[in-house]
């Protein structure tokens, strides 16, 4: 049973139809001897494609989908954060009407919340080639590695500041550059800790 009706998890996706349009892609790409600077544009398409269809880019619901969240994110967003079983019952009471959705004022102040890539665009890009490459399949990867985090504006900011927009401490932790740069996110579906 899900806890928060509005969580957007990568379940809900057909990940093995983008999965072989990327294979698709791959494969006439390399037969016809595309520069392997094209071929990276081109899987970062697709990989945009996804994100457009997501059920979280649903209006109104857009971040309060999203299953992982930051701490500066879940306080903007005014949810209980003292103990784990308070951020999931204030997320699941918080999203259930537009107007809720409304009130927390998402797109408004200097904090604004964002959705950002938990592995940059141009890290799953590069690895989705590589395992094409070693003759490995994709899906297992994307549907581990395409997740989104909701933070704040600032922690974005943050991570491109540090150097981490389009790179990874450890490619192996996907939530590496959150504890790089000491920003913590919760999974809203378990309340966990995940950075």
């Amino acid at each position: 049973m899900k806890i928060n009706p509005y969580l957007a998890k990568n379940t809900d996706i057909d990940f093995s139809v983008f999965s072989s349009m990327i294979v698709i892609y791959l494969e006439h790409s390399l037969q016809n001897d595309t520069p392997a600077t094209e071929i990276k544009r081109g899987v970062r398409e697709i990989l945009s494609m996804m994100y457009r269809i997501m059920p979280q880019n649903q209006k109104y619901i857009q971040y309060i989908s999203t299953q992982y969240w930051t701490k500066k994110a879940l306080e903007f967003a005014n949810f209980d954060l003292t103990t784990p079983s308070k951020i999931l019952k204030d997320i699941n009471a918080k999203v259930l009407n537009e107007a809720t959705v409304n009130s927390i004022n998402i797109k408004k102040g200097p904090s604004k919340l964002v959705l950002e890539h938990a592995v940059p665009v141009a890290i799953l890009a590069k690895n989705i080639i590589q395992l094409f490459q070693d003759g490995q399949s994709i899906e297992e990867y994307i549907k581990k590695n395409f997740i989104f985090v909701t933070c704040t504006k600032i922690e974005d900011k943050q991570l491109n500041d540090a150097g981490w927009q389009k790179e990874m401490p450890d490619e192996n932790d996907t939530w590496s550059r959150y504890k790089e740069t000491n920003i913590e996110v919760f999974d809203t579906e378990t309340g966990n800790l995940v950075s």
